[in-house]
């Protein structure tokens, strides 16, 4: 992490990150000491949108996280480990991590799910959040399938 940069290694560099994270805690503590907790597991978050924003299809938001976000979400997160457990074969020779398989179908299917979430997304924050994206996004949509 030091030879990529992350960290600093001048000490008056090394200083300003202790304060920022001195800064972090603090707002931490102030947070807690207010009552207000982490932010909910994405489940719940879920869960929580159907309840407040009652969609037309029951549960949409819950059906949206298992069916979609979920599987997505762990190709996405777990994607090197699955290429590092049998995907990926490593070039002898170089040392190098080379990829033989592609998945273009899978990959394909996660984005195509991803998608749909957004839109989804996009569409019932519009009475939220009021970002006025919503006809953009159907008129993305709507070209891209010829509609």
């Amino acid at each position: 992490m030091e030879g990529l940069g992350y960290f600093p290694t001048d000490p008056s560099e090394a200083d300003r990150l202790r304060e920022q994270v001195a800064q972090f805690r603090a707002t931490t503590e102030e947070l807690r000491e207010e009552g207000i907790g982490p932010v909910p597991n994405e489940r719940d978050l879920a869960r929580q949108l159907d309840r407040d924003l009652q969609p037309s299809k029951p549960r949409f938001f819950e059906l949206v996280y298992t069916r979609i976000y979920r599987p997505t979400s762990h190709v996405a997160h777990f994607g090197l480990g699955a290429a590092l457990a049998g995907v990926a074969k490593p070039d002898t020779n170089s040392g190098a991590l080379s990829l033989e398989r592609l998945d273009e179908e899978g990959a394909a299917d996660a984005l195509g799910l991803a998608l749909v979430t957004f839109a989804a997304l996009i569409d019932f924050s519009e009475p939220i959040i009021r970002h006025g994206l919503t006809p953009a996004v159907k008129e993305l949509v709507e070209n891209a399938h010829g509609i």
